[in-house]
């Protein structure tokens, strides 16, 4: 019998511990009160008062903010909207979103189709960073779950979305008179071009990122697999060296530009996993 496909609200509980911040927080974001209302009651009196984690800070108001646009795609879009500067508030580092990245996963453990599209939400809206998404794919507790293939839609869609990204920003760019070769330009148009093009850079900055994230932590977790645990799960490992493949393949057109960097990731490790990427590398070269 298949499982039912339902919220898993971490605060059901009215004996725990955060029961009550749960449920005040809940009402409040179903109040519609601001983010910077939420921000000072949360940092001026529940956070103390409960002496809450970062994490545990993390798990509360990504708990709350799903559970009240859990009706809907729709209902999730527009309280993201709503929370954008509580969530960058509490939600700024690489750790804090791999962090909130759990709390969706645990949210939505029951639908794999609700995990995907949740994280490419809070993506498009700038919560989380493709490089931290990549990150927690290769984190501890992820890791095992690689036979599973949400988990590389996952990945394929963050990259797609990061080179989206950067032909959007070529192209806007491309489409606007650079000042500098106007006589008449005025500041607005000038201070415009130089926004753009810092857009534009911080997109190729960021998937640049991307892509060194992906193939440092492919190399690091195969090449650990095969020193510590060979013979445990090679269905696992087959399937992972396999996803190293296709996103090579796939994506070979844009790595082109940081091969020197990416190749000497995979200068220590077992050679059929140098293997793989000299593939890679060889496509790159060729095409």
């Amino acid at each position: 019998m298949p499982v039912k496909q339902e919220p898993n609200f971490a605060y059901t509980n009215e004996s725990g511990e955060y029961y009550g911040p749960a449920k005040l927080l809940n009402l409040r974001m179903k109040n519609k009160d601001s983010g910077e209302e939420l921000i000072k009651w949360l940092n001026d009196d529940v956070f103390p008062k409960f002496q809450f984690s970062t994490d545990d800070q993390i798990e509360l108001i990504v708990n709350c903010l799903l559970q009240n646009g859990s009706k809907s795609f729709s209902h999730l879009l527009n309280i993201l909207d709503r929370y954008f500067v509580l969530l960058r508030h509490f939600i700024s580092t690489p750790q804090q979103q791999v962090q909130c990245i759990h709390v969706i996963h645990s949210y939505w453990k029951t639908s794999s189709q609700f995990i995907v599209i949740t994280i490419n939400k809070f993506l498009s809206h700038r919560v989380l960073e493709a490089a931290s998404i990549a990150q927690w794919i290769f984190s501890e507790s992820i890791i095992p779950l690689g036979k599973r293939q949400y988990i590389w839609e996952i990945m394929t869609r963050t990259i797609d979305k990061s080179l989206d990204s950067v032909a959007l920003g070529e192209q806007k760019l491309s489409e606007m008179d650079d000042p500098t070769e106007k006589l008449d330009a005025t500041e607005e148009e000038i201070k415009n071009y130089e926004v753009m093009k810092d857009k534009l850079e911080q997109a190729r900055d960021e998937k640049k990122l991307l892509f060194q994230v992906i193939f440092q932590r492919f190399s690091m977790v195969l090449n650990e697999y095969l020193q510590t645990n060979a013979g445990k799960d090679d269905n696992w490992y087959k399937m992972t060296l396999g996803h190293l493949k296709l996103i090579g393949r796939r994506y070979y057109k844009h790595i082109r530009e940081n091969l020197s960097t990416l190749e000497l990731l995979f200068t220590n490790v077992d050679p059929q996993i140098a293997d793989v990427f000299q593939q890679i590398k060889l496509m790159v070269i060729n095409y």
